[in-house]
């Protein structure tokens, strides 16, 4: 739940989820052995365990979809540059000047966007020009502007 971890987009959601093991794990014991047995077995504490894991699963999923996450944010801004520059590749430098103001242009921060937009075949994984000064491109998914492109195949 650290700013940098995995529950940052969720921090209440995720403070509440050992509660929520615990009472689906007495909705599962009462399912099972109604009130007869005030003990909780480890094999429904296990089952309740598996169940918020899902759950934890699911919810990150949703933030995600929400857009409530700062590197899902950064790539939607990333990803309409591109969509108005309709380019098929770009430099690093280019993404870092273009973000500047965004507070894009921050390493960590523009790194995690592309990672995001790369996990979603958006754009390539960064490839090294072997230039005077070594410079990262990344290739644009053509599906991104269809018809936009000419190819010389």
């Amino acid at each position: 739940m650290r700013s940098d971890g995995k529950f940052s987009p969720c921090l209440g959601w995720a403070g509440k989820i050992c509660g929520f093991a615990l009472r689906i794990a007495g909705l599962l014991h009462v399912a099972e052995f109604d009130l007869q047995n005030l003990a909780i077995i480890e094999s429904t504490m296990t089952n309740a365990l598996n169940i918020a894991t899902r759950l934890t699963d699911h919810a990150l999923a949703a933030f995600s979809l929400m857009g409530l996450d700062q590197a899902s944010n950064d790539a939607k801004s990333i990803l309409q540059w591109l969509i108005s520059r309709k380019t098929a590749a770009f430099a690093q430098s280019e993404i870092v000047l273009a973000m500047r103001n965004k507070k894009l242009g921050k390493p960590d921060r523009l790194s995690k966007a592309l990672l995001t937009l790369h996990s979603r075949n958006i754009i390539s994984a960064p490839m090294t020009k072997p230039t005077r000064k070594p410079t990262k491109v990344y290739y644009v998914n053509p599906l991104l502007h269809p018809g936009e492109y000419i190819t010389n195949n």
